[in-house]
């Protein structure tokens, strides 16, 4: 954690440690001894450096509780423990005395293995939401368990199962049907991330995709019947999809897009479709979802099937040079062969040059029957069939003063 002021916090962890060691239950007290500083090193500054060390050391056995002496109900323990465990709740006024509140607030706290965009979704969650945030934490760290309790705790590279805990205090809800409902969504966006943990290899598209470029949620492949309508293939299920009843929760209105987007418009013959979907969002994503859909098309030209995956691409993505994302190489290398240019004439640079500078975005959804139309040249027909001729030279004088024709 970046701090403005390291040898205070250092103290004031030395604080809490004594007033840990002498307030915690003895059979607590190893165990709290050793999270401590794993939290506290997570605290921001204005947390760290303003809360009493009796107020942190509130906070530290609320959050002991509930990861080490608090068992998730049924249907959170997700594959074992810790769970997708989760827990939304207003603190009453001693608890919130204690921990040193200044805001009167509800606290969403889970508790999960660690895995990537977890702490991510839930705060974009919390934003698309409109719910102000007043702090966060989530800090890393390893447990050992043994009968199903946890026996030990250690710093996030040290061995043991690697889990995460979030804890946001957000703006006071005292409706409890919203608070069930946040509950609700915040499980539901938790099984969401895990089970878009999804592989998937086969060509160079898709492994340009899942090289750290595309943030997969699901997979489903879908068949067409004499009907032409597609029809999902269960078996072949993966992240998201694999749970029906998450779909209408964390990407309302989704599907209904998507079943009108499998099967491609007239004269589109594409195998690969990249989409963007402004109209279906996921309640844990600011941006859109862009989606991805693989048809598989018979001798004939007919679609036999198509295979739908669902997630968003990332940053990095969308600023790769063209020639490092296949879809984008493909569609340059279509449009330079049906200029007629010569590879290295002035009409070949220019076009380059042209679809270089196009929003990445756009080049990768747009056809490559239709990226021919993002270029036009304007000029007389001489103008223009010279050019093309002509090879691209930079008259900059340079050669010249090299070979000392130029004084």
């Amino acid at each position: 954690m970046i701090t403005a002021d390291p040898q205070r916090r250092v103290s004031t962890l030395a604080r809490i440690l004594d007033h840990v060691s002498r307030s915690a239950p003895e059979a607590d007290r190893d165990l709290l001894l050793a999270l401590a500083p794993v939290v506290y090193g997570d605290m921001p500054d204005p947390l760290a450096l303003r809360l009493t060390p009796e107020a942190v050391s509130a906070r530290l056995a609320g959050i002991f509780r509930f990861i080490a002496r608090t068992m998730p109900p049924a249907v959170q323990l997700y594959k074992g423990l810790p769970g997708l465990h989760v827990a939304v709740r207003n603190p009453d006024d001693d608890e919130a005395r204690a921990e040193g509140s200044t805001h009167e607030v509800t606290i969403v706290e889970t508790h999960s293995p660690d895995a990537p965009f977890v702490y991510e979704s839930l705060k974009n969650y919390f934003q698309k939401e409109g719910l102000r945030v007043f702090s966060s934490i989530h800090p890393i760290f390893s447990v050992r368990r043994q009968w199903e309790r946890v026996v030990w705790i250690g710093g996030p590279q040290e061995d043991g199962s690697r889990e995460l805990y979030c804890q946001f205090r957000i703006e006071r809800i005292e409706a409890r049907d919203r608070l069930r409902r946040i509950e609700h969504q915040v499980f539901s966006v938790l099984k969401a991330v895990f089970l878009g943990d999804t592989a998937l290899h086969g060509g160079e598209v898709l492994d340009w995709l899942l090289a750290d470029n595309y943030v997969m949620l699901g997979i489903e492949r879908y068949t067409f019947g004499p009907d032409g309508e597609p029809h999902a293939d269960q078996t072949t299920q993966l992240g998201v999809f694999k749970d029906p009843a998450l779909l209408p929760v964390v990407f309302p209105g989704l599907m209904e897009v998507q079943h009108t987007h499998l099967r491609p418009q007239a004269g589109d013959e594409r195998v690969i479709d990249v989409d963007y979907c402004p109209n279906a969002q996921a309640i844990h994503h600011l941006e859109p979802i862009d989606d991805v859909v693989i048809r598989e098309w018979g001798a004939d030209g007919t679609l036999q099937s198509a295979t739908l995956l669902l997630g968003r691409l990332a940053k990095g993505a969308l600023t790769a040079k063209p020639q490092d994302v296949p879809l984008m190489r493909e569609k340059l290398a279509w449009l330079l062969e049906r200029t007629g240019a010569p590879s290295n004439s002035h009409a070949s640079r220019e076009t380059r040059a042209l679809f270089n500078h196009m929003p990445r975005r756009e080049l990768l959804y747009t056809a490559v029957t239709r990226a021919k139309d993002f270029v036009r040249i304007a000029g007389t027909e001489e103008a223009i069939r010279e050019a093309v001729a002509r090879p691209a030279l930079r008259a900059s004088g340079l050669r010249e003063r090299l070979s000392g024709r130029v004084g």
